[in-house]
């Protein structure tokens, strides 16, 4: 039978100096991935549809501040491992409320939201607003977890992971003739949701 300590996530022993290395060397590549792209992207898709995702990206950056309502910052401080893992499941339920209320806000208010922003392109993708708050929610909290598990590698393999999945996604859909602003839009959030997958299979 396994014990609660043998069933306690256990820290791995690495020092400050591998940790940073970990994860330079993940953000370094992960950067070298998005230039070798970004010739070939630029390519495929005009201005409007980089303007469309940008655009998109900054509505759900903001909402994703709030994704978890700052207590996946607290993730790393208790001492206690339980009382942290508290704070994960609170972060997620947090996330899932958060993702939940942009619902009806959409629903009511997206055509003031596109009004206030100026650009009618934007209405065909408001509905990923709500998928992409949780994501974001769930992938800050995981990652502030796996910082205080000191899993530095599994986070330097997910941006490199995020980076290429996403980058790749988009050349791809911009071959298949699919060159929008909401293939940059599904292409960023597959990125994302392959490295939240990543990190909760440390869990």
């Amino acid at each position: 039978m396994t014990s609660m300590t043998d069933a306690t996530p256990t820290k791995r022993n690495t020092t400050f100096k591998g940790d940073v290395l970990r994860l330079v060397s993940g953000t370094g590549l992960a950067q070298v991935i998005a230039l070798l792209a970004a010739p070939i992207l630029t390519r495929l898709y005009g201005p409007e549809a980089f303007g469309v995702a940008a655009l998109f990206a900054s509505i759900t950056g903001i909402l994703g501040v709030l994704a978890c309502m700052r207590y996946e910052l607290a993730i790393v401080l208790p001492d206690d491992d339980h009382e942290a893992a508290n704070l994960l499941a609170v972060s997620f339920v947090i996330s899932l409320i958060m993702a939940g209320l942009t619902i009806p806000i959409i629903g009511y208010s997206g055509d003031q939201v596109l009004v206030w922003v100026n650009m009618p392109e934007l209405a065909p993708y408001l509905w990923l607003i709500p998928l992409v708050v949780l994501v974001h929610g769930v992938f800050t909290a995981l990652n502030y977890w796996n910082t205080r598990m000191k899993h530095f590698t599994s986070l330097a393999i997910t941006r490199v992971t995020s980076q290429f999945v996403g980058s790749g996604t988009s050349m791809g859909l911009g071959l298949a003739g699919y060159a929008s602003g909401g293939s940059l839009i599904g292409a960023s959030l597959s990125g994302q949701a392959v490295a939240t997958t990543v990190l909760g299979g440390q869990i």
